[in-house]
């Protein structure tokens, strides 16, 4: 369950999304007699967050239960940023490889595992634009099944969050695609009372004012350079230096990428410690190891972040936790988080028939983009190269390009445009929303059909 020290102070909204918030907790008392579905659209620094927090706050206190709303998020760091759940972990749901694997029901001890969510009211769920059709579909099955009401979304009202000029769900359409073929035709089975699309159910307000970018607008930033691993890596720890009190990134398109700066970042620091992989501990139930480091280069001061969920004995920690180290020592790594110091030890993981134990972080100075959604910096390096040559620089591939909405997401996560940049600059590029042209359809659409008139 979502932790109730998250406070927010609803005067911190703006003129309007103070208006929208005012608009929903007057809707929610009626929910009972007609749910609510709501997309709340908006670019980021609109303070889509702050109202996320605001009407879950508001939601709680109205039924006063921290049960009756759900807050969850398709990535982990998205979620821990709003001390809520993975939709992964919350309903035990994954994109299906085929449609035999569509829909499947949740065993008996899984749904130990949800029926607290049986009483609750409302779900809030941020980054809608990297949640797909399939996986909104199987949130309206999985919660049919916890309440056991015949209803969509099993009875319970869904307002969700997000800006459809960001990037898209890695597997499957759009949200607002709706399902085809034998998908269709199974959800029809499993869930007759529901229509076909899901997202027809849903009215949309909107949040336009940026909040939080200093420097001229995204789509006019052309502050690009050509560098070489090193000379990042070089780039990135001098704006640390240079700037003790603001916070910085580097976004890169793959998780190789990632890897090798984030480690090149570690050597430069003073006293590194090398944790190979060691053998399985022998815990029942290993971690994924497709989303961890089996190697790992860690040092003193180091940002880090969970990458799987650890329970003490009053406490849990969660997948996207963001912390520091503050100590290395052979069987455990110290690391301060925002809500406590805790000592890490190793777990254990498997990925692809391979077992290991390895401590349960990763460092944290460089990101995917598609994982930092939802995070906020003060600058950003994003780095659009997907290989490097021996010497470390960036290998440019034939008919290589941006993906859509790739170099807007990793620009809106920054607070001040002037500490960015771009590398390498070839091939040419235009930080531009155009290429989204059926989410812009679709945010038309529901503009003139099924706007909230606050």
């Amino acid at each position: 369950m979502e932790n109730s020290e998250l406070l927010v102070d609803t005067e911190a909204l703006s003129t309007r999304n103070h208006r929208i918030y005012d608009w929903v907790m007057y809707r929610i008392k009626w929910i009972h007699i007609d749910p609510l579905y709501l997309l709340v659209h908006g670019p980021a620094g609109s303070g889509k967050s702050l109202l996320l927090k605001a009407i879950r706050n508001g939601v709680r206190e109205l039924f006063d239960s921290e049960k009756s709303c759900i807050v969850a998020a398709p990535t982990a760091i998205g979620a821990s940023l709003l001390d809520a759940h993975t939709i992964h972990s919350l309903f035990i749901t994954w994109t299906p490889s085929n449609v035999g694997n569509f829909l499947e029901s949740a065993k008996d001890n899984q749904m130990e595992h949800m029926k607290w969510m049986i009483t609750s009211k409302v779900i809030l769920i941020d980054i809608i634009n990297f949640v797909g059709a399939f996986i909104l579909a199987a949130i309206d099955h999985r919660l049919r099944q916890i309440t056991g009401v015949a209803k969509p979304f099993g009875g319970l009202s869904v307002i969700v969050f997000g800006d459809f000029q960001q990037l898209p769900p890695v597997d499957g359409p759009w949200v607002f695609k709706g399902l085809t073929d034998g998908y269709l035709q199974k959800f029809r089975r499993e869930c007759p009372e529901s229509p076909d699309n899901l997202w027809s159910l849903f009215k949309i307000v909107e949040v336009t004012e940026n909040q939080r970018t200093i420097g001229h607008g995204i789509e006019e930033f052309d502050k690009k350079f050509d560098r070489s691993r090193e000379e990042i890596v070089n780039d990135y720890i001098e704006l640390c230096k240079a700037n003790p009190d603001l916070t910085f990134a580097i976004l890169a398109k793959s998780r190789d990428i990632v890897k090798e700066l984030n480690d090149a970042i570690v050597e430069k620091t003073e006293g590194f410690r090398e944790y190979p992989p060691g053998s399985p501990i022998g815990r029942p139930f290993p971690k994924n190891g497709a989303v961890t480091d089996k190697y790992l280069k860690v040092s003193e001061g180091c940002p880090v972040i969970m990458t799987c969920n650890i329970n003490f004995n009053n406490f849990s920690l969660k997948n996207g936790t963001q912390g520091v180290v503050v100590n290395l020592h052979d069987n455990a790594i110290i690391v301060n988080f925002p809500s406590a110091t805790f000592s890490l030890k190793r777990e254990d993981w498997i990925y692809q028939g391979a077992r290991w134990s390895q401590f349960p972080i990763r460092v944290a100075h460089a990101h995917t983009i598609e994982r930092s959604q939802g995070m906020e910096f003060d600058g950003v390096i994003v780095v659009r190269n997907k290989y490097w040559d021996r010497e470390g620089h960036p290998i440019r591939v034939e008919n290589h390009g941006d993906e859509p909405g790739e170099l807007y997401t990793a620009l809106s996560r920054a607070r001040n445009l002037e500490l960015c940049y771009v590398t390498p600059r070839e091939p040419s590029f235009v930080v531009s929303t155009e290429n989204f042209e059926e989410t812009r359809r679709e945010i038309e659409r529901m503009r003139e059909h099924c706007s909230v008139q606050l």
